[in-house]
């Protein structure tokens, strides 16, 4: 009954178009424009209706007949990633465009976020009382100790965490029509992947493990309008780690220069490659820094078009009212099933858990942690925490 009222509303609403305006001109009837416009302009525009709250509040059947998704949506209803080697300032970008666009800055996925974050717990405090295979493995502990069974471990959790995230940014987009601009994404965790791979980080049977959980998942996922990569050579970059001065990556063994190396070539040759097809690139010198004017600049001369039948931005290519809510109930209300496409169906054979092991690691969690921990290693995400979206 009610994908029947949504239907019958739906061709009421002259709103059928995506995260596009339509102009007129003397001689082509409708172009779409679509331009990315700064704090100045947008002064000047009519605000947002209130946004869906959507981190307390089920995307119900009465929401879907009256709340329309696209009502909300202007120029700046993006997503934006920027991307690069360690070091070169992207967080810092990322604030200052979030703040220059009113977009939403969301920060790059960490293991904190489900070692620490998500439960309000410290499961790494747990570590003493459980069996090798099963204690926890953060960046400094892998950047300290990049063994297999670390390398294994971080990539996983990494993938799903960065996964996690974006459904809850293409949640929040759909939902209150604000743009994202984050730091690092999900589509680039594969650069790291082959990487750890060429490096002995991560098995061969791993990394097959791996590409069929991308196959499996990444699909679902709207790519992003705009990809922002900061470029710099690998000696640069190495001098900027040492600058940072974080000493678990000033003493890894990990950010030598043959693995930044092959970093700078995965991007650039692999995800680079790939994602211009459906996203704008824009890249930029960042050893010393960028001129922060010339990239909005940059990005306010971008057209951000949807061209029917057309592989850029056909993600966003969705014509009517029905679709974007579709779309829109499937992130916000169905994250579980997402959630299991993007967990491997096998544990990677260097963390697989013997049984006794796996016994006293639920008997440990049962028994210290926090009542909301799973028994399963790789399964860490409950549908049914709402509250406890990673966006901030």
């Amino acid at each position: 009954m009610a994908s029947v009222l949504r239907n019958g509303i739906s061709k009421l609403r002259n709103g059928t178009v995506g995260l596009c305006k339509l102009s007129s001109t003397n001689n082509v009837p409708f172009i779409q424009v679509a331009c990315i416009s700064t704090r100045e302009v947008r002064k000047y525009r009519d605000p947002r209706p209130p946004p869906f709250p959507y981190e307390k509040k089920i995307f119900g059947p009465w929401d879907q007949l009256f709340d329309n998704t696209i009502h909300r949506f202007d120029d700046n209803s993006k997503l934006i990633v920027v991307e690069g080697p360690p070091a070169l300032g992207k967080g810092e970008l990322c604030k200052q465009l979030a703040n220059e666009l009113e977009m939403l800055y969301v920060p790059q996925a960490s293991l904190n976020d489900y070692y620490v974050k998500y439960y309000d717990f410290d499961l790494k405090t747990l570590d003493d009382k459980l069996p090798e295979v099963c204690k926890s493995c953060d960046l400094p502990t892998f950047f300290k100790n990049p063994t297999i069974m670390n390398g294994a471990k971080v990539q996983f959790l990494f993938y799903q965490l960065k996964f996690f995230k974006t459904l809850n940014i293409l949640t929040h987009i759909l939902s209150t029509g604000q743009g994202v601009i984050t730091e690092g994404s999900v589509w680039s965790d594969k650069v790291f992947a082959n990487v750890m791979n060429i490096h002995g980080y991560l098995s061969d049977e791993s990394m097959k493990i791996y590409n069929t959980t991308i196959d499996r998942s990444l699909f679902e996922l709207m790519r992003p309008h705009l990809c922002i990569y900061l470029d710099a050579p690998v000696s640069v970059v190495q001098e900027k780690i040492k600058k940072r001065n974080n000493p678990a990556e000033v003493n890894s063994k990990v950010l030598n220069e043959k693995f930044l190396s092959d970093l700078e070539y995965q991007y650039k040759f692999n995800f680079l490659k790939s994602l211009s097809e459906h996203s704008h690139i824009l890249i930029y010198d960042y050893s010393n820094g960028g001129d922060f004017e010339v990239i909005i600049e940059d990005i306010e001369t971008l057209n951000f078009d949807v061209v029917k039948n057309a592989k850029r931005f056909e993600d966003w290519d969705l014509r009517t009212s029905e679709h974007w809510i579709s779309k829109r109930k499937w992130y916000s209300e169905c994250e579980h099933i997402l959630i299991d496409y993007a967990t491997p169906e096998d544990a990677a054979p260097e963390c697989r858990v013997p049984g006794n092991e796996a016994l006293l690691e639920h008997e440990v969690k049962k028994e210290f942690g926090p009542r909301q921990i799973w028994d399963t290693l790789y399964r860490p995400f409950d549908r049914n925490r709402r509250e406890k979206k990673l966006l901030r």
